[in-house]
């Protein structure tokens, strides 16, 4: 009896998981690899993360791209997170396709689904697919890290193509 009061209990905390999080595995490339598959490579300072969210009406069907609905009953409408964060980057240096001295790239809100976990004020080397001048995304997969990680990567990707400082466009930043 006790053996089986234990595993319903298990099952019933397996099933009421309003999430299930899965490790993130990504096939790891070389910094050559992912510059080559990049639409952007680029060190940036962060300056604001926004979770991406819509509003839609609370009576309709969930949408296949609402990751948490939080229901407001009393207006009608509920707010839908969309399992993205958008990153703002005032950008540095580039190596590839950041001419702008802003970019916003999306990644995944979770870092178990391979999301970077960006932080104001942080600086750090992206490699980012998409379009540049549209919507640009990243994740850990694409070799993005954090600056003090990203030595080696900067090494082999050589001068860049675009310097903010050198060109006068950017004081140089504190360093760690």
């Amino acid at each position: 009896m006790r053996g089986s009061i234990a595993t319903g209990l298990i099952v019933v905390a397996l099933v009421a998981q309003p999430d299930t999080s899965f490790a993130c595995s990504c096939v790891h490339r070389s910094p050559e690899r992912a510059r080559d598959a990049a639409a952007a490579v680029f060190t940036g300072l962060v300056t604001a993360v926004t979770l991406d969210t819509k509003w839609i009406d609370s009576s309709a069907r969930r949408p296949g791209d609402c990751r948490t609905l939080i229901s407001g009953d009393e207006d009608g409408v509920a707010l839908c997170e969309q399992g993205q964060v958008a990153v703002r980057f005032r950008v540095f240096k580039s190596w590839k396709g950041a001419t702008a001295n802003e970019l916003i790239v999306r990644t995944d809100s979770q870092v178990t689904a391979c999301g970077v976990d960006f932080r104001v004020g942080g600086i750090y080397l992206v490699y980012a697919v998409g379009e540049v001048g549209g919507a640009l995304e990243t994740s850990r997969c694409l070799r993005t890290r954090v600056i003090g990680e990203a030595q080696g990567d900067i090494d082999v990707l050589g001068p860049p193509e675009r310097d903010a400082f050198q060109q006068g466009l950017q004081r140089e930043p504190p360093r760690p």
